[in-house]
């Protein structure tokens, strides 16, 4: 996915003969760069119509690609919908995309100022292709887009190695083009190596940050929240329940609330914030874990299905706040 390998319409129909890559190939979402498609019984179906493709090229759809071309929504509608549990986040994948300041520029400063210990931030990005070099730092290439991201503009190779001098706090990250090193404009980046990066430092800095984590350095969590609680509320039929920019309006019996979708706190309008709590232990298992593994999105979901019926409500404690 992260590669965008195509595959011709008869290599998939080869490969998926082998049950074990059938199954595999059933949970995903597939693209030929316009339209989303699944594999469904030996064929290739177009997700909207259900049409048989009869030919063609097609790549394992990553999240950038289903938003350019409309078919997010639909994608995750569809997962849900069937119960899915894709064998990696595909479709629920973190997003990263420019930001109108930074169509302009040609360096990230999403992580400037945080203060990172060395070691672990190469020990968590070691899986995902990154390496120390002298001349960039921290860098991953991207061989098939010919282009390099760095992490830090310069770096000390010799730098982890010195137990006293282990932290660094980053500055920028940039994008270089692979054979001249020269910067690349942040625009001319391809959206999938300007996501999956970003993605890799975020996981980065929350493993060896030094200083408090502010996880609304990821622009895509409103988004991808939003558009779950959207699919789900779809699905559910649930008709009292609108959108606003970054909240999610409920009408009940007892009142109207607001859930924000970036904290989960909930008010009703002319009495305020709500005291509801609704996970006790963030270690147990989520009912919603095939969807998004923060538990934030599983706690917006269960409050605006219990407010959404709220005449049914028995708990005293929860009557008690909703009903002054």
């Amino acid at each position: 996915m992260e590669e965008q390998k195509e595959f011709s319409f008869e290599q998939i129909c080869t490969i998926t003969r082998q049950p074990l890559i059938r199954s595999f190939f059933e949970k995903l979402i597939l693209t030929d760069g316009r339209l989303a498609f699944v594999f469904r019984e030996g064929s290739i179906l177009d997700l909207q119509t259900k049409s048989p493709a009869q030919g063609g090229k097609f790549t394992i759809a990553h999240p950038v690609t289903l938003q350019k071309t409309g078919m997010l929504r639909e994608a995750m509608k569809y997962v849900i919908a069937n119960d899915i549990r894709q064998p990696f986040k595909q479709v629920f994948r973190e997003m990263y995309l420019l930001s109108e300041g930074e169509r302009n520029a040609e360096e990230v400063l999403r992580f400037k100022g945080f203060n990172v210990n060395l070691k672990r931030a190469v020990a968590a990005l070691k899986n995902r292709g990154w390496g120390v070099s002298e001349d960039i730092g921290l860098r991953k290439v991207y061989y098939r887009q010919n282009t390099v991201a760095a992490v830090f503009r310069e770096f000390d190779y010799y730098y982890i190695y010195d137990f006293d001098n282990e932290d660094r706090e980053l500055e920028s990250v940039l994008f270089l083009e692979r054979k001249s090193a020269d910067i690349l404009p942040l625009a001319k980046v391809d959206p999938i190596v300007f996501s999956e990066t970003l993605r890799d430092v975020d996981l980065m800095v929350s493993v060896s940050v030094n200083n408090v984590y502010d996880y609304e350095l990821s622009m895509s969590t409103i988004e991808m929240r939003r558009a779950m609680v959207e699919s789900i509320v779809g699905i559910l039929g649930l008709q009292n329940i609108s959108f606003l920019k970054e909240n999610v309006k409920v009408e009940g019996t007892y009142g109207t609330y607001i859930v924000n979708i970036r904290t989960g706190l909930v008010f009703k309008e002319g009495r305020g914030n709500l005291l509801l709590k609704t996970i006790d232990n963030y270690d147990k298992p989520l009912a919603l874990d095939f969807i998004d593994e923060d538990p934030v999105t599983a706690d917006i979901v269960t409050k605006l299905l219990v407010l959404s019926n709220d005449a049914a409500i028995r708990d005293g404690n929860i009557l008690d706040e909703i009903r002054k």
